[in-house]
């Protein structure tokens, strides 16, 4: 293991914090995930290999109508793993994985620092920061005296291999980011019911606002009464709601917007959240497949699972947003359930339940029953899984409370590179211990 570096530019800076690595050029054009564009500095232009070096020197960026600073990326690393391009020169024409333990970025001017960090706030991909601010962002004040020669540029084939196992590695760590989070995310059953209700009463009490004459309905009043009797307590600030329709009440239903609004914050931090340790292997990963899962205990829904994951959610046909693919996605799950479930398929639960999910993407109801299972799960996800915010409010209104299956689907289909901050910022807001646990597991 030996310290090399990598030159580059800081308009790479949230590219390669979105996916926490670097790939050679023309991976970017090829891979299907992530930013597709990568700014080539001379001192690093091959496209098909990264250049680094085995000294750490000075190099300068043209004056620019962008943001583009020079940025050095320290990264301790096997040599074995790459091969030699020039003298203090080695190449790789595979990505190269960061990690806060073995990866510095190095900037020459503090405010050049606080040009790129305030940029990729703007950046929803842009992730783990914050594993890398506080001891990987030194600032050379002093630079170093020698620069970085332009080497001679040589021939070197595309490694199509390697972005093929890119693509999967990316799909692989979305999954387990979604099953991780989607543990912190649970909560108990009842706390959820109170949740689904809070939220109905707001969009009725913020239909009523926006109407013309701001008083309720008789239904929804009704409604409102039947929803917040499990919501209000005694000692609460409304008693009685028959107050909203008092005309000279007008502020009435902000004043309970906003009560109902602190309620369902309160709601959603409620203890009691599984933290997942990986130590209790619920989901295995062995050479980017999922290969065991313990939270389903149906041995045949297991398979279901896995091949699901494995062979579908993972693949480069699901690779936008869902609502553009929502129905062939229904369809192949359904297929592969006949496969799997083969000769027990006929008239079962899940032929059922997977039928009526095709129909009604076509347009019929979707009368079934909800639960935390395999099917409820990747229902929601086919449903409402282009935002984990929706996804998660949809679960919560069918009374589902545990989102571990549908959030690993999830993060399966997006990989890990399209996952947005605030996403995974609730596994990295847990403390420091729990995510160093966690983040060495997905690292491994």
């Amino acid at each position: 293991m030996k310290y090399l570096y990598i030159p580059t530019s800081t308009l790479n800076f949230n590219n390669i914090l979105s996916s926490e690595s670097i790939s050679p050029e023309s991976f970017y054009k090829e891979r299907n995930f992530g930013y597709h564009h990568w700014y080539s500095i001379p001192e690093n232009e091959n496209t098909n290999v990264i250049l680094l070096y085995d000294s750490k020197c000075f190099f300068k960026r043209p004056t620019s109508d962008l943001e583009d600073h020079p940025l050095l990326i320290q990264v301790r690393i096997d040599e074995k793993s790459l091969s030699k391009y020039a003298d203090g020169v080695y190449y790789s024409d595979h990505t190269i994985y960061l990690d806060p333990w073995n990866t510095k970025f190095i900037f020459f001017s503090s405010e050049e620092k606080k040009i790129t960090l305030s940029m990729s706030d703007s950046s929803l991909e842009t992730k783990v920061i914050q594993l890398h601010r506080k001891n990987n962002m030194p600032v050379e004040e002093k630079k170093p005296q020698q620069e970085y020669p332009i080497v001679e540029f040589k021939h070197i084939d595309l490694n199509t291999i390697e972005i093929e196992n890119d693509f999967r590695i990316n799909r692989m760590k979305g999954f387990l980011y979604g099953y991780y989070i989607g543990a912190l995310l649970s909560l108990d059953k009842e706390t959820v019911k109170k949740l689904s209700k809070s939220k109905e009463s707001l969009n009725i009490l913020s239909a009523i606002e926006s109407s013309i004459e701001k008083r309720a309905t008789n239904h929804q009043s009704e409604r409102l009464n039947f929803l917040l009797k499990d919501i209000l307590t005694t000692g609460d600030l409304y008693k009685n709601l028959s107050e909203i329709n008092d005309s000279k009440n007008d502020s009435i239903n902000l004043k309970l917007i906003d009560w109902i609004n602190k309620k369902i914050t309160q709601l959603e931090s409620e203890k009691g959240k599984k933290r997942l340790s990986p130590d209790e292997s619920e989901v295995v990963i062995i050479e980017n497949n999922l290969s065991s899962i313990t939270t389903l205990s149906n041995k045949l829904e297991q398979k279901l699972f896995k091949e699901w994951v494995n062979t579908i959610l993972t693949s480069k046909k699901y690779d936008h947003k869902i609502n553009s693919f929502r129905k062939e996605l229904s369809d192949d799950i359904t297929l592969k359930a006949k496969d799997i479930f083969a000769t027990q398929w006929r008239n079962s639960d899940t032929q059922k339940f997977l039928n009526k999910l095709r129909h009604h993407i076509g347009g019929e109801s979707f009368d079934v029953e909800w639960n935390n299972g395999l099917l409820s799960s990747v229902a929601a996800v086919v449903l409402k899984g282009e935002d984990w915010n929706k996804l998660l409010t949809f679960m919560q209104t069918k009374g589902m409370y545990d989102y571990r299956l549908a959030f690993s689907m999830y993060g399966a289909l997006n990989g890990f590179a399209n996952l947005t901050r605030d996403f995974t910022d609730l596994l990295f807001s847990c403390d420091s211990k729990y995510i160093a646990d966690v983040y060495t597991e997905f690292h491994m």
